[in-house]
């Protein structure tokens, strides 16, 4: 006897509760991606970012029914959170600065423009990481992946902030060339 009701597909039967737990890995593996987006489309606010990430979760939670697996999540999941970050911005015209509705689309067009990333930038950006030292690794992880400030970061490492924040620069600034030379030497060889 499963947990809950099954559904049929041509592989066998899927319970509800193993499709929901693929769900939540694939919603919790786009949440530094969303909350990234909807932060970039509200200029910083972090708090009104936070806030409106949560309201995308639920909406995304209870569209879940509907979701195509043979089809990315993100993009997905980023159509919810660009019509949650345009009802934020109704709500908030009226005593708020915020992006007119043209950038707006701009920035979410460039956003999923980016989501098509050149060909193999992925395969670069993961070849590159590993170039990296181990501390360097660390710093990036801690920051990108762990979501730490970089005061907090700052503490870890007994480094003032803003010498944190120049390291994680010349990181990024590493990766980017790095991950361009890739693509170049790529398309050469193709």
């Amino acid at each position: 006897m499963t947990d809950g009701p099954t559904f049929s597909t041509q592989e066998g039967a899927i319970s509800r509760n193993e499709s929901e737990s693929e769900f939540v890995r694939l919603l919790t593996g786009a949440q530094c991606s969303l909350r990234g987006y909807i932060l970039a489309l509200l200029a910083g606010q972090k708090k009104e970012a936070d806030d409106v990430l949560q309201s995308t979760n639920m909406t995304i939670w209870e569209k879940r029914a509907e979701y195509d697996h043979s089809k990315p999540f993100l993009p997905w999941a980023m159509a919810f959170a660009f019509h949650r970050i345009q009802a934020f911005r109704r709500d908030a015209a009226r005593n708020r600065l915020v992006f007119s509705d043209t950038l707006i689309e701009m920035l979410h067009a460039y956003s999923e423009q980016s989501l098509a990333n050149p060909p193999g930038a992925q395969d670069h950006l993961r070849d590159c990481l590993e170039k990296l030292t181990p501390a360097e690794q660390d710093l990036i992880h801690k920051r990108y992946y762990g979501r730490c400030s970089v005061e907090s970061l700052s503490s870890m490492v007994s480094k003032s902030a803003g010498s944190v924040a120049n390291r994680l620069f010349r990181i990024r600034e590493k990766l980017r060339n790095c991950i361009q030379f890739g693509i170049v030497q790529s398309g050469h060889e193709g």
